[in-house]
């Protein structure tokens, strides 16, 4: 898993996460896998990675971002549409969940 050109070192598209349409189960080992990945993350590899260039494809056009730019302009806005979408799809197909289903446990420290 380990990408020396990578500048993290490691790259999420090798993650060996299994897709079985259907099976809800599958999801834990998943969430398992996704955190043992991220814990072998070497936080040191991240410093600076606010202001570092990435330059990725979008509609086939490369763009450039800073760091902290991709997260809050492109990143974090695609997270928040999928799962929201998810969520209306699930709604929609009479799976009963709610608003404290999406946010999860609120911490009040």
């Amino acid at each position: 898993m380990l990408d020396p050109g990578h500048p993290t070192g490691l790259r999420a598209d090798q993650l060996s996460l299994a897709q079985e349409e259907g099976n809800v189960e599958i999801i834990k080992p998943c969430r398992a896998e996704a955190e043992r990945f991220l814990k072998a993350l070497d936080p040191k590899k991240f410093e600076g990675a606010d202001t570092r260039e990435i330059t990725r494809p979008i509609r086939g056009e490369p763009h450039t971002f800073t760091g902290l730019s991709y997260i809050l302009h492109f990143a974090a806005p695609n997270v928040y549409f999928h799962t929201t979408t998810a969520y209306d799809i699930l709604r929609h197909n009479g799976v009963e969940i709610g608003k404290r289903d999406y946010l999860g446990a609120l911490s009040m420290k």
